[in-house]
């Protein structure tokens, strides 16, 4: 398993031949610590091969700043797992 972690609040969990990516955004409570609340979850799904975005939602007032630093990770996420993704196609 390889475990990156991005600018903002993205934990990004990504098995050796992924398949697909699977983002999402946790509640309140639970979600600020998704790699504890979530970590069978998340173990079985990288079992089936599928890459894990999961973003700590930590509560503000500034609800416009939150979902703009996610929307900015998810992307930064994405092209990093795409480069990777290419990289080990040409192997």
């Amino acid at each position: 398993m390889y475990f990156t972690k991005f600018q903002y609040n993205t934990n990004c969990y990504w098995p050796s031949n992924p398949k697909k990516i699977i983002e999402f955004i946790g509640g309140s409570y639970l979600a600020t610590r998704p790699d504890f609340a979530y970590k069978r979850f998340i173990e079985n799904l990288l079992k089936k091969n599928y890459a894990v975005h999961a973003y700590r939602y930590i509560p503000q007032f500034d609800h416009q700043e939150i979902s703009s630093n996610a929307w900015k990770d998810f992307k930064s996420a994405k092209k990093s797992f795409l480069r990777e993704l290419i990289k080990n196609l040409r192997q």
